[in-house]
């Protein structure tokens, strides 16, 4: 099943390479901690918002790939690893390949701890289940800590069913290790601490089953809870010590994932109650209506009827569930932990047949065996479809792609200045100007230096989306900004967002409209059959259009709204150098005065219209 697993989610992990549409934050925080302006390892991510190990499992996995380049003679110094920034699919597939074994081993956990309640069918059932469900296979060729905490999870209950079964100091310990671990990834997991509070309960209860009930549940953090409860603390301290030692970091991150988390996420508002927009768009297809119904009624039948040690995945399921349904904010990876202890019920669903079975004659029995297999097979046959399309998406080309292709074949390319949405194509940039004012450039030799700008590059402007605190990028929504701008290219992934919400989103909304009135639509990516990915629209924005603009609306600056003042900076910089080159010097001189406003004001924003 591990080999099965592991097998299935290798092919195609290079979909979307060079474009990396995926946040991948593991992989870029880990890069960054390198420290290549220090010169040394900063182990300070300087964020709070997600804990620190999986940014030090993707940082330990970096160092391997360097010292393996190191070995074979790939590099020659710390420097030439860190040109890999011009191209990171070799530690992009390294990353992917972390993510795949992360949820082969979820799936080992389950086969046996299946099995071990629910005997051999249900280790088949349990593990085959979270082999094929597409939500597992999706997750873990995406680079994201969701699917390193999903194996802390797994590892976590089936020692909770240990300490239920033994109730030993070592269990209590373990348990507390792997809850430790997983939130030490992503806070989440802390939602198994009231489900070890409950099984310790469970034990105690065994223990003195004359016990009031009242002091059972009052009493019940004794010594051995304490030392779970410990180990979890001091684990996660060890893996993500700066959370606590860097509190002013904490304090600002913290703040600000929980304004994430009570406010939403952009694009997601309307999806529904939490709870039931989980089950009907998220654990339905990852293991569909025959999959999650028996696994449902599996969980209810061993906790109500068998209970015993079943009622460990049942309680982890109910903890973890709940606490991801309130929140507001709505990720289809939230669910991800959830799968292993549902998956679960299906192995209580499989050891109720096989008592049925075993009550049975012999001859009739290896006839019901056989029909209970190819049963089996039809539960799994659903998610295994599912897994097998997304796989089939992955192998195709995607509209970013078509689209980076586009931009680079354009005649004068290299001569053109583009603007860019989120979700669109990253082009190569000379990044030897940007550099050479910094440590880092000093550091490189000449020949690393030349690296730098390999192939044609690009002058381009990215224009800001926020997931929280979506006003922050109204100031950017206004077509005056590109007037230097040959080319702007929008997504439907971002602007679908904006344009759901118009009352909202007024200045994106109306930046929309001006392209298409004062650009040129030259070419539209849109996804098929045969393409996947979000519909792509690519302007020219000819010197015409920018005289009709000018002679409509005289250039004024206007800072609306809240912004964050480093990025405001480096936008103000772009377009004041791109409309200096262009030769446009009233543009570019009231942009100079609005960054040297901005600059003088420590980065705080001018509060007028300039």
């Amino acid at each position: 099943m591990l080999a099965v697993a592991i097998g299935i989610r290798l092919p195609y992990l290079n979909w979307g390479l060079p474009e990396l549409e995926e946040e991948a934050l593991p992989l870029k925080k880990a890069f960054d901690m390198w420290g290549w302006e220090a010169g040394r390892l900063q182990l300070d991510p300087m964020t709070a918002g997600w804990p620190s190990l999986s940014f030090y499992l993707h940082l330990l996995l970096q160092q391997l790939i360097y010292f393996g380049g190191r070995l074979s003679g790939a590099f020659a110094n710390r420097y030439d690893f860190w040109l890999l920034h011009n191209d990171l699919t070799p530690l992009v597939l390294a990353a992917r390949g972390l993510g795949v074994l992360a949820a082969g081993g979820t799936v080992y956990v389950a086969t046996r701890l299946g099995k071990r309640l629910g005997e051999a069918l249900g280790g088949l059932f349990a593990g085959g289940l979270l082999t094929v469900s597409p939500l597992l296979f999706q997750q873990a060729r995406l680079i994201t800590p969701d699917i390193l905490l999903t194996f802390c999870v797994a590892m976590a209950v089936a020692r909770l069913v240990d300490l239920y079964e033994r109730g030993t100091v070592r269990d209590y310990v373990w348990t507390g290790i792997w809850i430790g671990l997983g939130v030490s990834i992503k806070y989440s997991p802390a939602l198994l601490i009231p489900a070890l509070y409950v099984v310790h309960v469970l034990v105690r209860r065994r223990e003195m089953p004359k016990i009031s009930r009242l002091k059972l549940w009052l009493g019940a953090a004794n010594r051995r809870f304490m030392v779970a409860m410990l180990a979890c603390l001091l684990v996660f301290f060890l893996t993500s010590p700066f959370v606590v030692l860097n509190l002013e970091v904490s304090r600002a991150d913290v703040g600000w994932q929980f304004t994430h988390m009570s406010e939403g996420h952009f694009g997601q508002e309307g999806r529904g109650w939490g709870s039931l927009f989980y089950v009907k768009d998220v654990l339905v297809p990852a293991f569909g209506w025959p999959g999650f119904s028996l696994a449902i009624a599996g969980l209810v039948w061993g906790a109500c009827r068998r209970r015993g040690a079943w009622l460990v995945p049942a309680v982890c399921f109910v903890c973890l569930y709940l606490g991801l349904a309130l929140l507001r904010t709505q990720f289809d990876k939230y669910m991800l932990p959830v799968l292993f202890p549902l998956a679960l019920g299906l192995a209580a669903a499989a050891q109720k047949l096989s008592e049925q079975i075993n009550g049975l004659t012999s001859r009739r029995s290896k006839g019901l065996r056989l029909a209970a297999i190819v049963c089996g097979l039809i539960i799994l046959l659903p998610p295994a479809w599912a897994t097998g399309r997304l796989l089939r998406r992955q192998s195709q080309p995607t509209t970013v792609q078509q689209a980076r292709q586009y931009l680079l074949e354009m005649p004068g390319s290299g001569e053109l200045v583009y603007a860019l949405e989120a979700y669109t194509p990253s082009l190569p940039i000379d990044r030897r100007a940007q550099l050479s004012d910094r440590p880092i450039f000093a550091r490189l030799t000449p020949s690393q230096r030349q690296r730098l700008r390999t192939g044609p590059t690009f002058r381009a402007i990215r224009i800001p989306m926020y997931m929280g605190m979506t006003e922050l990028s109204d100031f950017y929504y206004d077509l005056q900004h590109y007037l230097p701008a040959d080319v702007i290219v929008t997504s439907s992934a971002v602007r679908d967002r904006y344009e759901r919400e118009p009352e909202r989103y007024q200045r994106q909304v109306a930046f929309y409209r001006s392209l298409e009135q004062y650009a040129e639509l030259v070419r539209v990516f849109s996804p098929g059959p045969r393409t996947s990915g979000p519909a792509l629209r690519i302007y020219r924005f000819t010197d015409a259009g920018r005289q009709r603009w000018l002679r409509e609306r005289p250039p004024k600056l206007e800072f609306v709204g809240k912004m964050k003042a480093p990025h405001v900076q480096t936008f103000l910089r772009r377009i004041a150098a791109a409309a200096l080159e262009k030769g446009m010097t009233d543009v570019a001189k009231l942009y100079f005065e609005a960054l040297r406003e901005v600059e003088t004001r420590g980065g705080a924003m001018p509060s007028r219209t300039r």
